[in-house]
């Protein structure tokens, strides 16, 4: 069978965040609240950390879905929890409120993701008592409707109100992504045609595939 490279791509990257850098190991979970003075104004992240581990490894961000309240740290801990033990930094991202404009979601969305991402790969962004060594050139990302959103804009959907694409991210697993059409979120008509170098996987369950019509959703 002669699957495409960016499949294997993806079959690649899933197992190595699945497995971890060390399954033998089961890393106990520290945490450090951090904030980023941005020309949009402070934004509050969490990191969770892997407290014993000394080597290198990567950081995975875990986004829920909604319109942004400033309180997504602590959401889908299962994610989070899996990830940190076996080794890995995950970052949330304290979302700016952006009430029920779907652009602004996206744009709100794109900007603090961007921005932290940007840190993490050219070594800026603090990660508190971490005693590792974080490498930013290789970056994953898992996110649940406005948050497969946010994973889609980082992979390098086109996007009306600016350019969110993060090369360093490599891989995106997004759950139910929000929206029904090409224009919603303020996606150009040929968005998804620029994603051609990241590793994505979108889950969508049976009955909410057709919730605004047969084959409506976004992606």
């Amino acid at each position: 069978m002669n699957l495409p490279k960016i499949t294997i791509l993806f079959l690649l990257v899933i197992i190595f965040f699945y497995y971890g850098l060390n399954d033998s190991k089961n890393y106990t979970i520290g945490t450090y609240d951090g904030i980023i003075y941005a020309p949009f104004g402070n934004l509050s992240y969490r990191v969770y950390y892997p407290k014993e581990f000394k080597g290198q490894t990567y950081v995975i961000y875990v986004s829920r879905g909604g319109n942004g309240l400033g309180d997504d740290r602590g959401q889908l801990l299962p994610y989070v929890e899996r990830y940190v033990k076996k080794g890995y930094v995950v970052v949330q991202i304290d979302h700016r409120y952006a009430g029920n404009d779907v652009n602004l979601i996206a744009q709100y969305r794109g900007e603090e993701i961007k921005l932290i991402a940007e840190k993490v790969a050219n070594g800026t962004l603090s990660y508190g008592s971490f005693a590792g060594i974080v490498d930013g050139s290789k970056q994953g990302f898992i996110g649940h409707s406005g948050g497969c959103m946010e994973g889609l804009e980082v992979a390098g959907v086109t996007m009306i109100h600016g350019n969110y694409y993060v090369p360093q991210i490599k891989a995106v697993y997004g759950m139910s992504p929000a929206g029904n059409n090409p224009d919603q979120f303020g996606i150009t008509a040929n968005g998804f045609n620029s994603i051609d170098t990241t590793a994505i996987f979108l889950i969508l369950g049976e009955l909410e595939k057709d919730i605004n019509g047969i084959g409506k959703f976004m992606a």
